[in-house]
């Protein structure tokens, strides 16, 4: 896969806060800036900066620039764990219905996510978990071809993707958030609940070293699913 201006310009920034030198509130290169140092347009430096304000990795303050975000807060809300392992860890019964696994042409939010054009293929699963015959989390995976090209040829009702994609694409950088919303027709059906109960999303888009691997939305029935946090003072 060919490596675009402004991704060089966003893997070099993700570089520089990976490796310390950018640490949370530290200033951001401005647009100009960017330009200047890899001799492309305004435009594409706006882009670079543009994909990395919606990954969560920077913030913009008007009139001041753009600046790197609260990294320990971002980092430390969400835990990546695999479900499976969980469940199994309380002694229950772990499951899986895979309802699709396809190639799918991602759009509008997905596709702006995944850094790709309206159209773009790329690979789609919907699979719904369940604890001890209870489903718990609905997961909807759309995952870069070029990055895991046997993703299709798995059969996830032996394996999570979880576990897979930890094998084949090990993570450098996860980017989350949380949000409540209420179950449409679609959730009501995957999570067995009733139509507009609360329900928790979690939307993470996800890195290798060799770049963005997959956006997932993570939908979970808000009465059977708890966050928790420990602090040290």
């Amino acid at each position: 896969m060919s490596i675009t201006r402004y991704q060089v310009i966003r893997t070099h920034v993700l570089s520089l806060v990976e490796a310390g030198q950018l640490k949370s509130f530290d200033r951001v290169p401005s647009e100009n800036e960017l330009a200047e140092q890899f001799s492309v347009s305004r435009m594409t430096a706006r882009k670079a900066l543009q994909s990395l304000l919606d990954s969560g990795v920077i913030t913009r303050v008007r009139g001041k620039g753009s600046f790197v975000a609260d990294l320990q807060v971002t980092g430390s809300s969400l835990r990546i764990t695999n479900i499976a392992e969980d469940v199994r860890a309380k002694g229950h019964t772990f499951s899986s219905v895979v309802h699709s696994l396809e190639e799918f042409n991602a759009s509008g939010d997905v596709a702006r996510r995944l850094l790709l054009s309206d159209g773009e293929a790329v690979f789609y699963s919907d699979i719904v978990h369940f604890d001890n015959n209870l489903p718990i989390q609905w997961e909807r995976r759309y995952v870069l071809r070029e990055q895991v090209p046997e993703y299709l040829a798995q059969d996830f009702n032996l394996r999570t993707t979880h576990d897979y994609l930890a094998q084949v694409a090990p993570l450098a950088a996860v980017r989350s958030s949380i949000s409540a919303i209420n179950a449409d027709a679609k959730a009501v059906e995957r999570l067995d609940v009733v139509p507009q109960e609360a329900c928790l999303l979690v939307e993470r888009l996800t890195e290798s070293r060799d770049g963005i691997v997959a956006f997932s939305q993570l939908i979970y029935p808000g009465t059977r699913h708890k966050l928790g946090a420990s602090y040290e003072l």
